[in-house]
């Protein structure tokens, strides 16, 4: 229950998609004003290290760490996380756990993500649409993918020197690399 119409309407916006703050600094984007002014502290300097702050309504903890700062560490490879909950799925490569598992076919996953975007490929399920075109997407990826063949946006550069060819998809870069005709003959493309 909700005795102030601003605490519904800020409540409301945790549940939408529509991140209506961007940060000037980097790719991030958050739904709610008081996220994005503790993460802006991140990168003017003014956080003095790690920020903990709590949503109004729902009472919950957060503790953000600075860009960059990885203080949990994989004692079985080193690698470093800025999570715990990382390092917690990332444990699992090493032990090989998949707790889990879809409820059609019975496949297991390390985590939970990977499961749900497995069982869309059960049900029909295709969330990301296309604006342009009748095509929709199981995986958000995959619709930027696809935008690039409407915008004519190339980002996948043959790596040889002198070719200069440009790619909508990543594959199709590796395919042509393979076969390049300024490929050197010591290219990791074969």
């Amino acid at each position: 229950m909700f005795n102030d119409k601003g605490y519904l309407s800020s409540h409301l916006k945790i549940h939408r998609n529509k991140k209506e703050y961007s940060c000037p600094h980097c790719p991030k984007s958050f739904n709610q004003r008081v996220a994005f002014n503790m993460h802006v502290r991140i990168h003017t300097g003014k956080s003095g290290g790690c920020v903990t702050f709590r949503r109004i309504v729902c009472n919950s903890r957060f503790v953000s760490t600075p860009t960059g700062v990885k203080p949990h560490k994989c004692n079985e490879c080193g690698k470093r996380f800025s999570r715990k909950m990382l390092l917690k799925q990332h444990l699992r490569t090493h032990s090989g756990e998949k707790p889990y598992q879809c409820s059609v076919c019975g496949k297991s996953f390390a985590d939970r993500s990977n499961m749900t975007l497995h069982h869309r490929l059960h049900s029909g399920i295709k969330p990301f649409a296309c604006p342009i075109c009748p095509k929709a997407f199981t995986k958000k990826h995959h619709l930027k993918t696809h935008l690039n063949y409407h915008t004519g946006y190339k980002p996948y550069k043959c790596p040889h020197p002198n070719c200069g060819q440009s790619f909508t998809q990543s594959s199709n870069m590796r395919t042509h690399a393979k076969k390049c005709q300024f490929k050197p003959p010591d290219s990791e493309f074969v």
